[in-house]
């Protein structure tokens, strides 16, 4: 027996795996767009990103990025990443339920479950898990837009200055700094309705108190409750699949002088899910038991996920140079009771007599404890020159300590009642990740238009493996039964963009950079058997063009890029031909071809128009082994369409001297996309069908007061995130699926009092 994953990567069966008072960020500065919505009679808000880990202009930054805003967020009701990844170019995601989403970034993805290809950081701090041992390609934090100041997308390989996990990109939550200004404040509530389901509500609300000239601290919090839409048909439940979220965020910053500023925070988040969100289709997405009715064990599908973040950052100004410490901890706690329909016969024999039951549930509980540390030098502006051209640097070390401590047990559960029986087998599979690193970034100023950037990463990881599987001993299996597996790798990664500027508000850059994601340890693999016990890193290289910049007196802002990744050493999913185990290794290629935009244009202040899209290519370049799979040159990668892209028009209207009117709509498409590869020759692969979204809002606003209402999936559009097969790797046209969409028409009404 072996451990089982929620995304059944590991074993050829599916997974089938207070309120702290409000809250609300501060407002943000960032769009979607190159450029922010401005309001009427204000001048054009410059857009400041870290994503070099420095403070600069949008603008000024020759990577591809997309910043969101988490305030139009907060109050339109889009707090969830499923919510609002179409309005971003080269984003996508498969929504497994349970509070589990794979991210993908410019198509790179090569599985269900896997080591994570897309970075998540909370400001400079690294979150969650670096392997699929911790579920770290599906347990991202997702975390509530009220704490926080804005969110960037960062777009293909970002390895060298933010190391692992960085294959397609990286999000970046940023949270806002406390400020020694002034007393600042913001409320709001707000509810909604689903059509055919519950109703939903939230409050949030944070505070920005300075303490003296030199110290302030912020405060934030929220409670919500998403409403269910689900109807569970075996016992007659109700939108079973609503979500109750709740949270917080606490900073303190200290600036005793210009030259030194330390910031600590922390940020907590627990989300529980009351029931699974899939519905019962065939695997053309047709329902089975009704439009969004659901036949799985009762009570099944819940899910808790309790996610805190806690950093300290010390800036120091040393002279010539910069010292920036960050330190970071953080704990990622998910516990989950999956629906596991492959089972239910083994939980049928292993329960014979007047207590039998037929039915499964895979009982999930994983938890990570993340320790990093990175401290890093950079040039002062304008310091450094080499005959006579100035030299911007930076160089740094990074320290990683993960420990993930799991398990799972197999419930025989009634499969009418939901009653559990008893315990089938019980998975222990304790992991450890320890990585370091060193890096360098140099920038020469050639010209005054003309700069040429480069870098260097070096990583050394190291991975352990352990498992105790202990079985009923009405099966007859050998119990206990122990694995144990280690790994470890030593990638290096690089950066070259030379850039150049045309004019003060347009830049023309090339990006070459590269990305890697570790390998790891195989489970349940036994020496000397000819599986291998253990996988190495894949890389990824992004050649790149791009322009963006400001025209038309700064009316219309464009962000234009062309990419080709080129992906070596791919990790894939491969099967054990004795025991049926799903082990990775390191094969095959893949590619990644495409091009995004960013548009925004503004008129006369009162009318704003806003497009966004990308088309993406993405497909092997080398077949899945015979045997192992369904996959050959050209064959798609799982997740990604071809083309998304969103419209956005929004509209000012003056209502009295201190009142404004703004109405809204947005409309975003994702194409067609399939899921992951089959796993035999005999398998179907699902596709997704491409769908529409309409989001509508009207809003009434004045200095202090803003009233909003929405209207979410205005068409009632059952757009498909997922479907994947009730049969783990028995995938046929007579084989159920449980298919996840997304939220149905959804309206509602949001207040904010801000002070």
């Amino acid at each position: 027996m072996a451990w089982i994953s929620s995304g059944s990567w590991k074993t050829r069966w599916p997974a089938g795996l207070v309120g702290i008072a409000a809250a609300a960020a501060s407002p943000a500065s960032a769009q979607t767009a190159p450029a922010p919505a401005v309001q009427p009679g204000a001048p054009a808000e410059e857009v400041v990103v870290t994503a070099e880990k420095k403070p600069e202009r949008l603008q000024d930054t020759p990577v591809s990025v997309t910043v969101l805003n988490t305030t139009q967020l907060s109050e339109d009701n889009q707090v969830r990443l499923q919510d609002y990844f179409d309005t971003v170019p080269g984003l996508s995601i498969q929504a497994e339920g349970n509070g589990q989403t794979n991210i993908v970034l410019r198509g790179i993805s090569s599985a269900q479950q896997a080591n994570p290809t897309v970075g998540i950081l909370i400001n400079d701090v690294p979150f969650g898990s670096s392997t699929v041992l911790g579920e770290g390609d599906v347990l991202a934090p997702d975390l509530d837009p009220a704490d926080l100041s804005q969110i960037e997308v960062l777009r293909g390989p970002q390895g060298t200055l933010y190391g692992a996990s960085s294959l397609g990109g990286l999000i970046k939550y940023v949270t806002a700094d406390p400020s020694t200004r002034a007393l600042t404040g913001r409320v709001e509530t707000d509810v909604d309705g689903t059509a055919g389901g519950g109703v939903g509500y939230g409050v949030r609300g944070g505070v920005n108190v300075p303490l003296s000239d030199t110290v302030a601290m912020r405060v934030s919090g929220f409670s919500r409750q998403t409403p269910g839409y689900v109807d569970n048909v075996v016992n007659g439940d109700g939108n079973v699949n609503y979500v109750n979220a709740q949270g917080g965020n606490v900073s303190l910053l200290w600036t005793p002088s210009q030259d030194f500023s330390i910031r600590l925070g922390a940020i907590l988040q627990d989300t529980k899910g009351r029931g699974f969100d899939g519905v019962t289709t065939t695997v053309d997405q047709q329902p089975v038991f009704g439009d969004l009715g659901q036949s799985v064990v009762p009570n099944s599908g819940m899910f808790d996920s309790f996610v805190q973040l806690y950093s300290g950052e010390v800036r120091a100004h040393l002279g010539r140079t910069d010292l920036t410490s960050v330190t970071g901890y953080g704990l990622t706690d998910y516990a989950a009771n999956l629906n596991f329909p492959e089972y239910d016969g083994t939980v049928a024999a292993a329960t014979a007599g007047p207590d039998a039951v037929d039915g499964a549930e895979l009982e999930d509980r994983f938890q990570t404890r993340k320790f990093t540390q990175e401290v890093r030098l950079a040039s002062s502006p304008g310091e450094f020159s080499i005959l006579g051209r100035r030299i911007d640097w930076v160089v740094g070390v990074f320290y990683d300590n993960e420990t993930t401590p799991a398990d799972q047990s197999i419930l025989a559960t009634d499969a009418l009642t939901g009653r559990v029986a008893g315990s089938v087998v019980n998975i222990e599979f304790p992991s450890t990740y320890e990585e370091i690193a060193g890096f360098g970034d140099v920038t020469l100023h050639v010209t005054p238009r003309l700069e040429i950037q480069g870098g260097l990463r070096y990583a050394y990881n190291n991975q352990t493996y352990r498992e105790r599987d202990d079985y009923d001993p009405t099966l007859g299996a050998p119990t206990p039964q122990f694995f144990s597996s280690t790994s470890y790798d030593t990638p290096v990664t690089f950066l070259f963009t030379p850039s150049y500027r045309l004019s003060p508000d347009a830049l023309l850059y090339m990006r070459i950079a590269s990305g890697y994601r570790p390998g790891g340890p195989n489970a349940d693999i036994v020496p000397g058997l000819g599986t291998p016990t253990s996988y190495g890193a894949d890389t990824t290289v992004n050649y790149e063009l791009g322009a963006k910049g400001d025209v038309l007196d700064h009316r219309l802002s464009y962000d234009l890029s062309a990419y080709d990744i080129e992906w070596s050493n791919i990790q894939i999913q491969l099967t054990d031909p004795v025991t049926q185990f799903i082990y990775f290794a390191n094969a095959e290629s893949a590619r990644s071809t495409g091009a995004e935009f960013s548009l925004s244009y503004r008129l006369a202040h009162a009318l704003r128009v806003t497009a966004n899209g990308s088309y993406d290519v993405a497909e092997l370049t080398q077949p899945i082994p015979a045997g192992n799979g369904v996959g050959h040159a050209g064959t798609p990668l799982p997740f990604t369409p071809r083309f998304e892209g969103s419209l956005s028009v929004e509209r000012d209207v003056r209502l009295s001297r201190d009142w404004t009117a703004t109405a809204g709509a947005t409309l975003s498409y994702v194409g067609r996309r399939y899921e992951t590869f089959a796993s035999s020759p005999g398998n179907l692969r699902p596709i997704l069908p491409d769908y529409e979204k309409l989001n509508l809002h009207v809003a009434a606003h004045d200095a202090h007061w803003t009233v909003t209402l929405f209207a979410n999936n205005v068409t009632n559009t059952r757009g498909a995130l997922s479907t994947i097969s009730q049969s783990g790797s028995v995938a046929t046209a007579t084989s159920l699926y449980d298919t996840i969409y997304i939220q149905p028409l959804t309206v509602g009404l949001s207040v904010v009092r801000a002070f």
